[in-house]
């Protein structure tokens, strides 16, 4: 597979470099000091790394700064944009489906990459100020040498494993109740419906007894009015099951988004539970 990967004003590089590269191939890239490598890797594992809404997290998001993909909160300026440049920008394009991340030297995002995910910074990158190579020379200062348990409790989705359940649960019993509100309405509307023939037929009787009626009937203008009403309540009925019906369609419509919430948090939930038989969580 072949992807191609297109930088702008990123770093040290000026202007636009567009980079083809090719899975099963090893990319070695050379420069002089200071010709844009650490640019450009930096660009790359933005691009990989920056999640869709734009929050790191506090974990991750201490590794993108020591990687140079974000700042700290105290400088004004973002220095993954060239000094000379209002935004940087980069493209990762991966057969038919294209990531890119644009923001500006104010660190305002304008478009944020679609599969992004802050643990590529974790474990994608390996470079003298990667959270591996620190952590084995004994100048993280955070973790040991050998203490790797950052490894479980942030790359592995395990670590989300109660939160999961306790979403699935909660998207359960919110469809039970959607359930319940979809079979109450319904029967609420046949009940609706139920009166609306009642009425119709009281007034098919009205209406065949006025037909019978000589107009000098003094009761006339009395069955009159008692039809208007009763063509009144036969309305009002057809409203309200016609609200019930629309009700009705946006909870069942509630419930098809439900059942999609549910359907995606069980593959988590298996993916997690897989990855727990993996590891051993008291140790």
């Amino acid at each position: 597979m072949k992807a191609k990967l297109t930088v702008k004003e990123v770093g040290g590089l000026r202007g636009e470099h567009v980079y083809e590269l090719e899975s099963g191939k090893t990319w070695l890239l050379k420069s002089s000091n200071s010709g844009g490598k650490t640019s450009l890797l930096r660009a790359l594992s933005a691009v990989l790394s920056v999640p869709q809404d734009g929050d790191f997290g506090k974990y991750p998001r201490e590794e993108a700064i020591k990687l140079g993909i974000q700042t700290e909160d105290v400088s004004p300026k973002e220095g993954f944009v060239n000094v000379h440049s209002k935004q940087a920008e980069v493209t990762l394009e991966i057969g038919d489906v294209t990531s890119k991340y644009i923001v500006t030297r104010d660190g305002n995002y304008i478009s944020l990459p679609h599969n992004g995910d802050p643990r590529f910074l974790l474990a994608g990158v390996i470079s003298n100020n990667s959270k591996i190579l620190r952590q084995l020379r004994n100048v993280d200062g955070r973790d040991q040498p050998d203490d790797f348990e950052w490894a479980v409790r942030e790359l592995s989705k395990a670590a989300r494993y109660e939160d999961i359940l306790n979403l699935l649960k909660n998207k359960r019993d919110e469809y039970s109740n959607q359930v319940i509100t979809v079979n109450r309405k319904v029967k609420d509307r046949e009940r609706l419906e139920k009166e609306e023939t009642n009425l119709i037929q009281e007034k098919t009787k009205l209406d065949k007894k006025l037909d019978d009626t000589k107009f000098e009937d003094t009761n006339i203008e009395e069955l009159i009015k008692k039809r208007e009403k009763l063509i009144e309540k036969i309305d009002n009925k057809r409203t309200a099951i016609s609200d019930e019906e629309t009700k009705i369609k946006e909870t069942k419509g509630k419930l098809n988004e439900i059942k999609k919430s549910i359907k995606i948090i069980q593959k988590e939930n298996k993916e997690y539970e897989a990855e727990l038989k993996k590891f051993d969580l008291e140790k």
